[in-house]
């Protein structure tokens, strides 16, 4: 009895041994906000390029914002190690969508509903990708799409979006832009987006 009592004991309070090849649970280099906003003909998205290596600016020059193709464009805040893993996903079916040469482009509706669950995917076999993603770009009818995901799956569209602090500091700024422009993306011209 009383070794089983011991066996209790150590289980119910000894740390677990971790695998050495396991989920990310502290991201190492990392990405502050990004902010995006629909305009009449595109989205204008902006980020800074400073990387963190916890709290110190450790990278100056990374880049957070790319190209995925002619009309759509992705940005992300977070583990910058989990986001280069899912722009290579992301470039691999690019890469393979050109083989194809079908005429057929992914859009950013598109980009934005496959991101969602990937990293869904992920956050339900408990190893997250920690990133808060923004896709961004014109869709084949030609109006724009602006969209946001997160590390949970979660995901919404709207005109002006924001990631990390961002969302607390720069929505409220944009909406009021937005509201003076009676909430319509096409009373927005890129000159008054990029002011």
């Amino acid at each position: 009895r009383f070794a089983n009592y011991c066996m209790f004991m150590q289980s119910a309070y000894c740390p677990v041994k971790k695998d050495p090849i396991g989920a990310t649970i502290y991201p190492t280099v990392t990405g502050s906000s990004v902010v995006a906003v629909k305009y009449n003909g595109g989205v204008l998205m902006a980020s800074d390029t400073e990387a963190f290596y916890g709290k110190q600016a450790r990278y100056r020059d990374m880049p957070r914002i790319f190209k995925v193709n002619d009309k759509t464009i992705i940005s992300c805040s977070g583990d910058l190690a989990d986001f280069a893993y899912l722009k290579e996903i992301i470039d691999e079916m690019i890469h393979e969508e050109r083989l194809l040469d079908d005429g057929f482009e992914t859009n950013a509706r598109a980009l934005h509903t496959w991101i969602t669950r990937i990293l869904y995917h992920r956050r339900s076999k408990l190893n997250p990708l920690y990133n808060s993603i923004l896709v961004g770009g014109i869709l084949p009818d030609g109006s724009t799409f602006l969209g946001y995901c997160n590390l949970l799956g979660a995901s919404y569209q709207g005109n002006c979006l924001a990631t990390g602090f961002g969302q607390y500091l720069a929505i409220p700024l944009l909406r009021d832009f937005l509201e003076q422009h009676d909430n319509k993306v096409d009373n927005i011209t890129l000159e008054a987006a990029q002011d």
